[in-house]
């Protein structure tokens, strides 16, 4: 009977060490994983994933380092590609520039007002474009410190349109203001700075692509079910071919380069829209056809 227990004590403990050999197994062996993982990343390869092969709190945490090295990766790619548009953006108004000051400097090109006023324009650009960019990089980068506060929409989109008037009679475009912008009551969380922000471009870029004789209208409207109010800046102008329109909220995507630069749009004032927007709880999205105008669309949820 002593040999038969102690066959079985001998069995036990067989069988509890493979057990605990198997089990610390399948806890170390996905530790060491995903600490090479996690030394790989700190090490700069934001590549880096980890197998999840299990379903256990161990591969929720090989799930969350792989979330984020993935969200590391797209911060980088968005580094990098922002660096190359800046380069090449730069180029153009600093090169523009610079012939300028050394045409002046030789003789070559006569330093009167009117040159003086093209290395001006030069300048203003290159500072519009360092402006802009510092707000989209915060923007994209999630740190733009709005300040949502309850506020008529309408009143701020109104106030907008009104301010930017002279440059429209300036340029004998017809800005026209719906009537019913002054008649919404309807109170919305927003950051006022932002909403200007946003229909300052909206109208600026409407103002760049619209002739002489033209018309820009801003018009709203609500949708008690949905819970939301919509603004819309549309236009008689140029118009955007559809096979550019998925494209255009991307950061300095021109639908004709050269004659961007030379209405002084910077590339990336639509972008800044999507972003403020989004930024706010809302939607941006456009219409348009060739020849006949575009329509930009803000919908920004209501409070309830």
């Amino acid at each position: 009977m002593f040999r038969s227990l102690f066959r079985a004590a001998i069995v036990a403990a067989t069988v509890a060490f493979l057990l605990a050999l198997f089990l610390s197994g399948q806890i170390v062996n996905p530790l060491r994983k995903i600490t090479a993982a996690a030394t790989r990343l700190a090490a700069g390869n934001l590549k880096t994933k980890v197998p999840v092969e299990t379903a256990d709190e161990l591969a929720e945490l090989a799930q969350t380092l792989n979330t984020m090295s993935a969200r590391l990766l797209k911060l980088e790619e968005l580094r990098r590609q922002l660096t190359q548009d800046v380069a090449h953006e730069l180029k153009t108004p600093l090169a523009s520039a610079r012939a300028l000051v050394e045409g002046m400097s030789d003789g070559i090109i006569p330093a009167d007002r009117g040159n003086l006023l093209s290395l001006l324009e030069e300048i203003d650009r290159l500072s519009q474009l360092i402006g802009d960019l510092g707000e989209l990089s915060r923007a994209e980068a999630g740190r733009n410190q709005l300040v949502m506060v309850p506020g008529n929409p309408a009143a701020v989109v109104a106030a907008v349109g009104k301010r930017l008037r002279p440059a429209f009679d300036e340029k004998g475009v017809a800005l026209e203001l719906a009537a019913s912008l002054k008649d919404v009551k309807a109170q919305a969380l927003i950051d006022e700075r932002a909403l200007e922000r946003i229909f300052e471009n909206l109208l600026s870029n409407a103002l760049r692509h619209t002739a002489k004789s033209g018309l820009v209208r801003i018009s709203t409207r609500q949708d008690p079910e949905a819970g939301s109010i919509a603004f819309t800046v549309s236009d008689n102008g140029v118009g955007i071919p559809a096979q550019h329109l998925p494209y255009i909220f991307e950061r300095f995507y021109r639908v004709d380069p050269s004659r961007s630069r030379a209405t002084g749009g910077t590339g990336i004032g639509l972008t800044i829209v999507r972003e403020l927007t989004e930024a706010l709880g809302g939607q941006v999205s456009v219409k348009s056809h060739p020849g006949q105008g575009t329509s930009f669309t803000i919908m920004l949820p209501l409070m309830t």
